[in-house]
This record gives structure tokens, sequence and C-alpha cells, in this order.
């Protein structure tokens, strides 16, 4: 409301003054849309001065914000459109309303307030990793890199004896995550983090060396088992290949299509000498089944390719 400021002068016949407080307009509604990357796009209505109020002279709006159960906050004032963007990228989650007032000469408006709306795009993450053979989860490393574009957070920790991982702060997207232990085959996967799905499961299967003694004389990759073998079927759904190294070595197994474009890492590690054998479920890179055809998987040690062996794969 307007404030009056006059002079009286009090007397035994004067000791009752009336006056009548002009009441202020303030824009008539405020909404918000916000935006895929988290612009709050503004809008409110102009105000109106009614007949009594043409005195008045309009200034500007002033613009506010509340979060949660914070103070109103000003965060822009001197404005004559009727529209504003707000970016709140990097505000935290929670509970948020805008509001606007006219600005005039002599006086200001109420606050116009907008509907709240919840801010939720950050979460904790939990992943519960084991090895299938039983042996103590230690040393498991997990690393995981969003696949948005609007924030592309970068995760990685080594387990402890619980195998358990936990992120907090985690933006609700798809993740890359890539799950690794000496002596066991990684796993390699993409996740989508959301409100709903923010804890995980992994099992690791060791890579298995069929025997110790006596070491083989020199490097070799084996036919797989089954071949051709069935993927995604009622039939089986994987394959076993074997491969032997005559010392410790860094190894490498890359499944490759028709194409020659590298679909699969399978091994990626350094092995003690001795006779081995790894699992393939007929899966890419990123957890997908692989179509009907003929692969090829290559045995390499160092930057020497030892051997590419043909395999075919069944739907």
């Amino acid at each position: 409301y307007d404030t009056i400021c006059d002079t009286i002068t009090v007397s035994a016949d004067s000791t009752i003054f009336i006056y009548n407080l002009q009441h202020i307009e303030a824009p008539s509604a405020i909404w918000v849309e916000l935006s895929e990357y988290y612009t709050a796009n503004i809008f409110w209505n102009n105000i109106t001065l009614s007949k009594g109020s043409l005195y008045r002279v309009f200034q500007s709006y002033s613009l506010l914000r509340k979060y949660n159960e914070d103070d109103w906050q000003i965060i822009a004032e001197g404005l004559t459109d009727t529209t504003y963007s707000d970016s709140l990228l990097f505000e935290p989650d929670g509970d948020y309303k805008y509001g606007v007032k006219a600005i005039f000469e002599t006086a200001q408006s109420g606050i116009t307030e907008s509907e709240p709306f919840n801010l939720l795009r950050f979460v904790d993450v939990a992943f519960n990793l084991s090895l299938s053979n039983g042996a103590p989860p230690v040393r498991i490393y997990l690393t995981m890199t969003g696949l948005d574009s609007i924030y592309s957070q970068s995760f990685s920790d080594t387990t402890d004896a619980s195998g358990v991982l936990h992120f907090s702060d985690v933006f609700m997207a798809d993740y890359s995550i890539e799950i690794s232990k000496e002596g066991y085959i990684s796993i390699i996967d993409t996740i989508t983090v959301s409100a709903d799905t923010t804890e995980f499961w992994f099992v690791l299967d060791p890579i298995i060396s069929i025997s110790d003694h006596p070491f083989p004389n020199s490097y070799a990759i084996s036919q797989n088992y089954p071949n051709p073998f069935h993927c995604g079927s009622n039939g089986v759904s994987k394959t076993k290949i074997c491969y032997q190294l005559p010392k410790s070595s860094y190894v490498k197994i890359y499944i490759y299509n028709i194409r020659g474009e590298k679909v699969r890492t399978l091994i990626n590690e350094k092995n003690e000498p001795g006779y081995y054998e790894v699992i393939w479920n007929g899966r890419n890179d990123n957890n997908k089944t692989l179509s009907s055809g003929i692969y090829f998987y290559k045995l390499r040690v160092g930057n020497k390719v030892i051997d590419t062996k043909k395999c075919l794969i069944l739907r």
C-alpha cells in the first residue's frame, strides 16, 4: 500500500483523522519454465494501473528467488521487460520459487509468487562388487564416466574388504563404467542412474589358469569352443577361448567384427606364465548382444600379435 506522509493538528475539536491507503498494483501472475540445461525462464504479467493510481510513476520490476525455507533473495532489479532467465545449473537441489514486485517512484508492490517446483538432479550411488570365486573383494577398481552433455561427471575408487563403493552427488544420467582387478575378467558396461536406481551389483569372474606347471614353451591361442555358438537364444550363450603364456606377459585379447572394428576387449592385463581360459558371452564392450556373423579374436602380447582365430555367432 501507499505510504502517507502528512502534518496534522490535534485540538479539542480535532481528535479523529481518517486516511485511505491506496493499494499498489502488483503483477497478477508469474510462472516458470525450466529448460533441459536447468535454466529457469521466468515470465510475469505487466501491471495495469487503476484510475485512482494513475498518479504513480512506474519505474521497474524486481525479481526474487526463494530456496527451501530461506528468505527471499533479490536476483535482479531495474527490470523493464516481463521475462528473465536464471541459471540453476550450479545451484543445489531443493525447492525453488520466484517472486516479482513492481517498483514505483515512492512505493513498491507486494510480491507475486510463482508455484514452487522441486529441483532434483543428484543422488548418492552405491556399487556392491564381489568375486565369483568367493575371494575377498579387495582392490577392485571402478571408474564411471558420465555420457551426458550437461555435467559429464567422472568418479573412481578402489574397494576395501567390504566390496562396497559409495559416490555422492551423482547426476542422474547414463554412465560408462569399467570394473577391473588383476587376475579377473574386466567388466565394461553402461548403467543408468535415476531417482529409483541408485544401487548396482557386479560380480567379476577370474581368469582361469588351467595348469600352473609345467609352463608352456610358446605363446598360443586355441580355437574357441563351441564354434559356432548361439547367442541370445535358448541354446549355448557363451564360448570358451584358451591361451598359453611361456612367461609373465602383458596380454590383450580383442574381438573384431568382419569390418575389422574392435567390438570387445576380453583381456587387457598382465598374466603369469601358464595355461588360461576366458569365457566370452557374445556381447560387445557396451554389453549389447552382437548380431549373427563371423568374428575374429586376436592374442596380442606386448606390441606383437601372436595369432588370430575366426569364430561364428548364430542367433
